[in-house]
Order: structure tokens, then C-alpha cells, then sequence
């Protein structure tokens, strides 16, 4: 789970005081995911839900958290019914045309099938 932290770029337009925006602390979390994901040789998911395009931000933030993990320790996983495919600037990205709930049901049970 990410820190509560402003993520739509409005944090120096509505609030200039850091411990409003949470700026570093999502900075520093971001920072330990990935030294943690590099020290363990651990695989992670980042879970991208309901994210459309008219404010992009948060897909731009899980790609660059993707992007920053090493080789093979990390996949987007892309919910959204209306927009699950657009231009990827990190890969693997899985991207799933439907419903949060019934995707996540989904997963689980293939998840539980192995």
C-alpha cells in the first residue's frame, strides 16, 4: 500500500507544505519497493485500478515504478474497462478490459489454481 500522498500534480497548486503533500514520503516508498525488490531478488506487482486518461498521473506512476525495478522483478497489472490498452512506456504491462471486482475474483482463482 502507498502512503497517502497528493498524486495529480496539485500538491504546489492547492498546498506548497510537504507534510500536506506527501511528496517524500511517497518518494522514500517508492525508493524502499524498489532497493527491497533489488536486495531480495523479489517480484513485484504493481496493481493499476480504474486509472483512465482524462489525469493520467497515476498510470504514469506505476510505469515508472515499473520501470525503475530490474529486469524481471516487476509487472503492471492494468485494470480498467474502458482504457486497459494505451501507449506502454514500461513492459510487462498485462492489461485487462473489464471490471475491477470481476478481474480481481479472477486472478485470485487463477492465482489459487497453481
Amino acid at each position: 500500500m502507498r502512503p497517502h500522498v497528493y498524486l495529480f500534480g496539485d500538491g504546489n497548486r492547492f498546498a506548497n507544505d510537504a507534510g500536506t503533500t506527501k511528496t517524500a514520503a511517497y518518494r522514500e516508498w517508492t525508493d524502499a519497493v524498489v532497493q527491497r525488490a533489488t536486495a531480495l531478488g523479489a517480484r513485484v506487482a504493481i496493481v493499476e485500478v480504474g486509472s483512465g486518461l482524462r489525469v493520467p498521473t497515476i498510470r504514469k506512476r506505476c510505469e515508472e515504478l515499473l520501470a525503475r525495478l530490474p529486469g524481471g522483478q516487476g509487472a503492471l497489472i492494468r485494470i480498467n474497462p474502458d482504457h486497459p490498452d494505451q501507449p506502454i512506456v514500461a513492459s510487462p504491462t498485462h492489461s485487462f478490459q473489464e471490471g475491477a471486482v470481476n478481474c480481481l475474483v479472477g486472478i485470485e482463482a487463477a492465482l489459487g489454481a497453481r
